[in-house]
């Protein structure tokens, strides 16, 4: 199969760009979670292969007072919100409602 030449271009003006370090956020402490008076949503993509959404929304749960949790169906981790865009903007409308 022949290389797309737009694709091509594309992979070597990638290499004029300088690298940066990947900036990876650091959790928030337990007692921190648990002072937070901030309603917050927790969207879960349903297929996520990241994470594990039911220990990620217990811990959540445990950890937030104010916490609202959803799944998006038939999304993954690297889908959401281009999978299912209606369901994220109604949890979304609906929570900041």
């Amino acid at each position: 199969m022949p290389v797309d030449p737009a694709w091509l271009k594309l992979m070597c003006l990638s290499s004029a760009f300088p690298t940066a370090k990947i900036v990876m956020p650091r959790r928030p402490a337990p007692n921190r979670l648990r002072a937070s008076t901030v309603p917050t949503l927790l969207l879960l993509a349903e297929n996520s292969r990241a994470h594990d959404i039911h220990k990620v929304s217990a811990n959540a749960r445990r950890l937030m007072p104010h916490l609202v949790t959803a799944v998006l169906p038939d999304a993954s981790h690297h889908t959401v919100p281009t999978e299912n865009p209606e369901q994220f903007n109604r949890e979304l409308h609906e929570f900041l409602s």
